[in-house]
């Protein structure tokens, strides 16, 4: 059912009754008491009333009300100084701070600059890749407001291919996504390290090395395992997705089989199929194994690198691991 507002305007209840015989305030005790047995005097309900339709009135006209020294404000709340200027409470238990004229950097913020930084806070995206200004410097800085961070580690590189027994090196594995959600009060800088693809193995059964972790602040994203080496007549195994690494939320991002013996694919001794790198990590779009046209895990973030193939005459070295990366979106 619609629910029509009734308008009060000047229709403030007892609002020429100004004369104590007709509207009286109680005592503080009695209005903390609340209405005792029997019925109490009409003039303490025209004060009542008076009282609620006054501020409704206000509240209608004026849109917030005025900062008063004697309330005690809590976080968020909103006020109009005396320089008509609206401002926000920065802090829970605010009393007798004034934030007319802005000074007040501590208690209070402009309300329009805090909305300006609301609304660059929702938009906010940093991909921070391997070898970026950012990354080298090992921090970023971020403004008040909701961010959720996402921390994936590096991919394994490949295995080395081996001509003579003419098998196919096994793949790298993915790098793991560690998360959490941030809640930033004030301006603050945050370290990070962002990890490196594990090196291929060399042509000729090598094994693949692993990928580096990527960390930002307690969040740690591991890297994937590097693809195990030839032995005999054995294939190395595939690299294993990075690993839960810590209580922040890491989230596992499997290889091409996420437990022992981790292999890559089911391999064939037939050249033309050259082992999967391990999957990718976070949430970039993709749990694809690592490129097998290309052969390395550069197709996304924290992909394993693939093994070389057996192709031709000569063993191949395996491909390396995608570097980690730090995604930062903000809420």
């Amino acid at each position: 059912m619609a629910i029509t507002r009734e308008i009060i305007g000047s229709k403030i209840w007892a609002n020429n009754a100004s004369d104590p015989a007709n509207r009286t305030e109680p005592t503080l005790a009695e209005i903390v008491a609340g209405w005792p047995e029997g019925k109490p005097p009409r003039q303490t309900f025209n004060w009542l009333d008076y009282v609620q339709h006054n501020n409704l009135a206000f509240f209608e006209q004026e849109g917030f009300y005025e900062w008063d020294p004697l309330i005690e404000y809590q976080k968020f709340g909103i006020v109009r100084g005396s320089d008509d200027v609206l401002y926000i409470s920065k802090v829970n238990v605010n009393q007798e701070n004034d934030p007319s004229g802005g000074g007040d950097i501590v208690n209070w913020e402009d309300l329009s600059s805090w909305l300006g930084r609301q609304s660059f806070v929702s938009q906010y995206v940093n991909v921070i890749e391997y070898g970026t200004s950012e990354a080298i410097l090992g921090e970023v800085l971020l403004q008040p407001g909701i961010y959720d961070v996402y921390a994936i580690g590096a991919g394994g590189g490949g295995g080395g291919s081996s001509t003579t027994l003419q098998i196919d090196g096994s793949g790298g594995g993915g790098g793991a996504c560690g998360y959490t959600r941030y809640n930033v009060d004030t301006e603050t800088a945050f370290t990070l390290s962002i990890g490196a693809g594990g090196a291929g193995g060399i042509a000729g059964s090598g094994a693949g090395n692993d990928g580096g972790n990527t960390t930002f602040d307690i969040i740690t994203g591991a890297g994937g395992y590097g693809a195990g080496a030839i032995s005999g007549n054995l294939y190395g195994y595939g690299g294993g997705g990075g690993t839960i690494a810590n209580s922040a939320g890491n989230i596992k991002w499997p290889g091409e089989s996420s437990t022992p013996p981790y292999k890559a694919r089911a391999e064939t001794i037939n050249s033309s199929y050259a082992s999967y790198g391990g999957g990718s990590g976070g949430p970039m779009g993709s749990q694809s194994a690592g490129n097998v046209s290309t052969g390395d895990g550069n197709a996304y973030f924290g992909a394993g690198g693939t093994g070389g193939n057996s192709v031709g005459t000569s063993a191949k070295p395996g491909k390396p691991g995608a570097n980690g990366v730090i995604l930062i979106l903000g809420v």
